[in-house]
Parts: C-alpha cells; sequence; structure tokens
C-alpha cells in the first residue's frame, strides 16, 4: 500500500501505528495481570455444586471481587488493546493514509494540469517569437536588399562612363595632288568620376567587300592613362590613302567602296569595375540622296559624300554599357 508513496507522510503515519502499537502492548500487558473472572460459580474448576437449599447466607454488604482491573484499564484495552483496539486503529489509519494520497493524487494531478497549461502558454509565445523573429529577419532582410540598392545606384550615378562618338567621313586633297580619306573620333567621360584607361586600339580601312580587312597592329585609340569627367573629350583623327578623290567619293556613294571603322576601349572606374567598349561602323550612303543629286546638282556625287555611319556586325562587334 505505501510503495511508491510520499515518504513524509508515509513516516508520519509510519510513527502514528508505531506509537498506537506500543500502546496497545502496554494495555494489553497490564490488563492481562488481572485473571478471568467468570460470574458463573459453576464455571470454576473443582467446585462442588450448591444447591439452592445449601446456598450460604450472605451477612453484611457484598464486597467487589478484588481481582477485576480498573475502569479506565478496561475502557483503554476496549480501544487500544490486542488484537480487536489495534485492529480498528491500523483500519483508521489505512484509511487517512488512502484519504491523504488521494488528496495529493488530486493536487498533483492539478499541478500537472497547470504545469500543462503554463507549457502550452510558453509554447505559444516561442511560436510568436518565432514569428516575430522570422519577420524581423525579413524585415532586416529588405533592409539590407535596400540598402544594397541604394549602393548600386549612387555607384551607377557616380562611375565613370566612357563614349566613343565618330565624326563625319571626308575626302580631303593633301598638297602634292593626294587625297586622304579622314574620320575624327573622341573619347569622352561623360560620369561623374575619372576613367583609368586600360587596353584600346582603332582601326579604319576602305575596302571593296563590306567586311573590313583584318589588321595585324591597330592604332592605339588614346594613349591618355586617365580621362577625367566633365573634360573635353579626347579627340583622334584616322585617316586612309586613297588614288584619287573624285573616284572614290563617287564609289563611295554609289556602294561600290565601303568605309569600316572599329575599335575598342577597356577601362577602370573609381570603385574598381571593369568596364568595356567594343564598336564597328560602316559607312552607309543614303541612296535616295544619292539618286536624285544628278538631277539637282550634277556632278555633286563626285564631291560631296552623302552618307552616315551606321553599327555593322553582331553583338560581338557591339557592346556598349553606356548607351544613353
Amino acid at each position: 500500500m505505501f510503495l511508491g508513496y510520499n515518504f513524509p507522510t508515509m513516516k508520519k503515519y509510519l510513527l502514528g501505528f508505531l506509537s498506537i502499537f506500543l500502546i496497545s502492548v502496554l494495555i494489553t500487558s497490564q490488563y492481562e495481570k488481572y485473571p478471568y473472572d467468570a460470574t458463573n460459580p459453576s464455571q470454576n474448576s473443582g467446585g462442588a455444586a450448591v444447591s439452592p437449599g445449601n446456598t450460604p447466607k450472605t451477612t453484611g454488604n457484598p464486597q467487589q471481587p478484588q481481582n477485576d482491573p480498573p475502569r479506565w484499564l478496561r475502557v483503554s484495552y476496549q480501544v487500544f488493546g490486542w488484537p480487536n483496539g489495534i485492529t480498528v486503529w491500523a483500519l483508521f489509519l489505512t484509511m487517512m493514509v488512502v484519504a491523504e494520497q488521494t488528496s495529493q493524487t488530486r493536487r498533483a494531478a492539478e499541478a500537472t494540469a497547470i504545469s500543462a497549461d503554463a507549457t502550452e502558454k510558453q509554447a505559444a509565445q516561442v511560436e510568436s517569437q518565432t514569428g516575430i523573429l522570422r519577420d524581423s529577419v525579413g524585415v532586416a532582410q529588405a533592409s539590407a536588399d535596400a540598402a544594397q540598392r541604394n549602393i548600386e545606384l549612387t555607384i551607377l550615378k557616380e562611375q565613370a562612363r566612357i563614349k566613343v562618338r565618330v565624326g563625319n567621313l571626308t575626302i580631303v586633297e593633301l598638297d602634292g595632288g593626294v587625297f586622304m580619306a579622314v574620320v575624327k573620333v573622341e573619347v569622352f567621360n561623360f560620369g561623374a568620376t575619372k576613367a583609368f584607361i586600360g587596353r584600346n586600339h582603332i582601326d579604319f580601312d576602305i575596302t571593296d567587300s563590306k567586311t573590313s580587312h583584318v589588321v595585324g597592329l591597330p592604332d592605339p585609340l588614346t594613349t591618355e592613362p586617365v580621362i577625367h569627367a566633365t573634360e573635353n573629350p579626347v579627340e583622334k583623327t584616322l585617316s586612309f590613302f586613297t588614288d584619287t578623290g573624285s573616284d572614290t567619293i563617287r564609289a563611295l556613294n554609289v556602294g561600290e567602296l565601303f568605309a569600316h571603322l572599329h575599335g575598342m576601349v577597356s577601362y577602370t572606374d573609381v570603385f574598381e569595375r571593369q568596364h568595356e567598349i567594343r564598336f564597328r561602323y560602316m559607312w552607309t550612303p543614303d541612296h535616295w540622296v544619292v539618286a536624285i543629286q544628278p538631277i539637282a546638282s550634277p556632278g555633286a556625287i563626285e564631291k560631296t559624300l552623302f552618307g552616315e555611319w551606321q553599327k555593322h556586325g553582331g553583338d560581338q562587334d557591339n557592346h556598349d554599357e553606356n548607351p544613353n
């Protein structure tokens, strides 16, 4: 009955039971010192039967037998004596133990329920805190992304921007009746910070094919190591020798000859980011203007070029990070 029970409670009732047991032993031993006094004389062993006629007459007041236990001892024996009294006390203590065990079990169940509720509330709080933390992480990530976008916008706003601008094609006559095809190329930085120029080259030629000749050693486009922003552009004038001026002009206007211009510029901005521009142009005549010149101005197609530079080739030949 006491296995697994609360030891302090068990100790309390065990001490109580031992105390009652010692009282029972003491009272029982005292009570048994008095011999058993039968009220019926015929039950006495060895006594002779007495007839009614032979009954002795009593004289004076009858005497209480001297071998009866005291009243307090008889009452104590009924309450604590062995085995009846001690059995009653054992049953009583057992009932007390069961009652207290039931009470403690109920309290333990209530405490368990309270603990379960507290655990559930704590789990809800943890879930809520997890949600808040998750939201905080999302907000922090959004802030980091916004900060990164701001950095990128600042870099795009402040970085160097190299641009190549190609002028009109002209045929000029030099001393001694020598004719040259001439084109001026400008390199300028329209960004907010300086550009550190790296590899660069340019090539200009006139052929009878829409495909330019491959040049082994093209000219450098610029020898300036740094091009500052908002300064005057770096100019490069390219020339190509021609046999005759009028014949070359007429051939370029009618599509018998083709002028080609191609090159590249690589540079580094102040944010240490690499950039590269590649370009390829072909002089393209305005056929409609050329067609009406014999009527509007005879001989004009042999003196003036009518056309413009247009991009030629594929994406591998034309790449500009700053189209505007």
